[in-house]
């Protein structure tokens, strides 16, 4: 009995490892992270988005009308991508893929690929909204990341709320870019 359960196991955990599973684990990522990982970070509103496919994969484009630049990136519109949505008949939804909202403001922490698409560094974790706080100053902020997240040591840990002051956030990403990071 001991053995069919063991080769149970191990049938389920090799089924568990080869097909999909239903959330995405993400490495946790420090703000200097997020700045030095990434080709470009804009402050910028979603204008509109878009799918497409592109051999058998569903890929979402948000244009984003780029207002403040603080590494890479010259353009006034970005186009970010997303893996997933829905074009025509065909729809692919992928867990843990945040969505960004037509008409919000954020700052983005981007990287672009080899073939010239530019994806949100870390997922949610490089995604901030941007709006005003009670005293008048723009805040940035993010939701505590509800996916897995494994620190450098693969150890899971919790996600935290990031809230701070837009120019808090402009000051830390200009020291980090200068190689002053403290």
């Amino acid at each position: 009995m001991k053995a069919l359960t063991a080769c149970v196991a191990a049938l389920a955990g090799l089924y568990l490892a080869v097909t999909p599973g239903r959330a995405v684990t993400l490495q946790q990522l420090s703000m200097d992270d997020l700045i030095s990982q990434s080709t470009a970070i804009i402050r910028g509103r979603v204008l509109t988005s878009y799918t497409t496919v592109n051999g058998g994969e569903v890929l979402t484009h948000f244009k984003v009308q780029v207002s403040d630049r603080w590494k890479g990136v010259s353009a006034d519109v970005a186009d970010i991508v997303f893996p997933g949505g829905a074009a025509g008949a065909v729809r692919q939804s992928i867990p843990g893929i945040p969505q960004l909202q037509e008409g919000q403001e954020y700052v983005l922490y981007l990287w672009t690929n080899r073939a010239g698409l530019t994806f949100v560094t870390g997922f949610q974790q490089g995604i901030f909204a941007v709006s005003q706080g009670a005293d008048g100053q723009l805040i940035v902020q993010r939701p505590a990341i509800s996916e897995m997240l494994l620190n450098r040591g693969g150890r899971p840990v919790a996600g935290t709320p990031v809230r701070l002051r837009l120019q808090d956030m402009s000051t830390r990403v200009a020291l980090v870019t200068r190689g002053t990071s403290r």
